[in-house]
């Protein structure tokens, strides 16, 4: 399957519970066969987009934007990132961890049907 991973929290981009539960669940689902996607917040210096352990990362902007917006970016670019995928591949399913980034990607309906 093609799964797609969008998650607020990602170990290691952020030390934390939620995080290291998520890249385990990436690198189990990994493990399994699967060809993972996450999508992320962009913490601190790493790149935008890499691949790691056999899944393709896309952190997208959340510093740096005034307190107000923050959502609304996040939102946004997830909105492109979903798009970028769904032109290169179809995807199976998406996985969500947290509330804000499953609310971010549902809004935009046509990309998660």
């Amino acid at each position: 399957m093609k799964i797609v991973e969008i998650t607020e929290v990602f170990f290691p981009d952020l030390i934390g519970g939620a995080g290291k539960y998520v890249h385990a669940l990436c690198i189990g689902l990994i493990d399994r066969g699967h060809k993972v996607t996450v999508i992320t917040r962009h913490l601190g210096n790493l790149p935008r987009e890499e691949e790691r352990q056999g899944m393709k990362i896309f952190r997208v902007a959340w510093k740096g934007t005034f307190i107000l917006f923050r959502p609304l970016v996040f939102l946004w670019q997830i909105q492109l990132i979903l798009k970028k995928i769904k032109n290169q591949q179809s995807y199976d399913l998406i996985i969500f961890n947290q509330p804000f980034a499953a609310f971010c990607a549902l809004l935009f309906s046509d990309l998660v049907n």
